[in-house]
Parts: structure tokens; C-alpha cells; sequence
């Protein structure tokens, strides 16, 4: 099964006057625009994922909606509480093991993505390894059966490489 990791793309600052939950806080329009490129480069790259899944947190869902309108995709993003605040990484292992697909996107936060792409890899935490800054995307494949440390990372594509390459896509 491919994996894609996707951090939410750039956001509003935290502002408690402007949003008191801080799960509310957009995205900026850089944040748009960078998600709807990557949607292209993974749809130019043959790269769509059969289902995505987001944290319920807006920046994150509205990460994956532009990325949905990127990639031209039929499909609606899916909310996964699993990649909000009840993170768990056995727990999201675990819903992933249980969809029949080739390809699934998860969109999220730090610093979970990153411990969860360390087990995955079976890196002992405090190792230096992925760096998921915004709007960066680790694809990974995971090998059947899928279980922490036996996945391998494919690429790591940050925001910055991207805006390079998607001007010719």
C-alpha cells in the first residue's frame, strides 16, 4: 500500500482573540495554493490516492480540499478524528489496515505525523529523520503485513520543491 503524509499547508497565527478554538484557524491563501499544487504534481505524477483523510481541524481539512481540487479527483476528503486530538498511532494503523485500497492520503499535524512516519519506519524516537514542515508530503510504501518498521519512505517532498516543479506542470 503507497502512503501519503501530508502536514496541513500554512495557516493563520494563533490568535486567541480571532479564533478561541484553535482548531478553527484557516488556512492562508498561500496554504490554498500550495495544497492545490500539490494536488496537481501528485495528479501529474500519477500519485491521486484512492481515499484521503483529514484531521477535523480546519486548516487540515481545507488542506485536503484544495489537494482534492488539485488532483481533479471525483472524491470528497473524509473526516479521520484519528488525525485530530485522539491521535494514537496503533489506532491509525489500525483504520488504515482496514480499508481495501492501493493508496490512501492522511492530512494532519505535527508533531504527530512525524512520530508516526518514525514508527512506521521503525526509528527510535529523538532520531533525526522526517521533518514535516507545512505542506511537506512523505510517500511511503508499506509492505504487507503492515506493521511499525517495516515501511519504507519513498520520498519527502517539501513545499519549496515543489512550487519549483509544479511551474512546469
Amino acid at each position: 500500500m503507497r502512503l501519503l503524509v501530508i502536514r496541513h499547508g500554512k495557516a493563520e497565527e494563533r490568535d486567541p482573540d480571532r479564533w478561541p478554538d484553535d482548531g478553527q484557524r484557516p488556512l492562508l491563501p498561500q496554504g490554498h495554493q500550495e495544497s492545490r499544487q500539490l494536488g496537481r504534481l501528485l495528479r501529474h505524477h500519477d500519485l491521486q490516492p484512492d481515499r484521503l483523510w483529514s484531521s477535523p481541524l480546519v486548516r487540515a481539512w481545507q488542506t485536503a480540499e484544495a489537494i482534492i481540487e488539485g488532483t481533479e479527483a471525483p472524491q470528497s476528503p473524509e473526516v479521520c478524528d484519528l488525525l485530530g486530538m485522539d491521535y494514537t498511532p496503533d489506532g491509525l494503523l489500525d483504520a488504515i489496515r482496514m480499508t481495501d485500497v492501493a493508496s490512501i492520503a492522511l492530512v494532519g499535524h505535527e508533531p504527530d505525523l512525524s512520530w508516526f512516519i518514525h514508527w512506521l519506519l521503525g526509528l527510535r524516537s529523538g532520531t533525526q529523520g522526517v521533518r514535516m514542515k507545512k505542506g511537506t508530503l512523505a510517500l511511503l510504501d508499506l509492505s504487507t503485513p503492515i506493521l511499525p518498521g517495516h515501511a519504507s519512505l519513498l520520498g519527502l517532498i517539501p513545499p519549496r520543491w515543489q512550487r519549483t516543479h509544479s511551474s512546469t506542470h
